[in-house]
């Protein structure tokens, strides 16, 4: 369970990333 949280947290980071460079 502690892994998920680990790698989800940098995952949505990155999304957010991504997001803001589509705009």
């Amino acid at each position: 369970m502690s892994e998920i949280a680990i790698h989800s947290i940098p995952a949505a980071y990155i999304d957010l990333l991504n997001i803001i460079q589509e705009l």
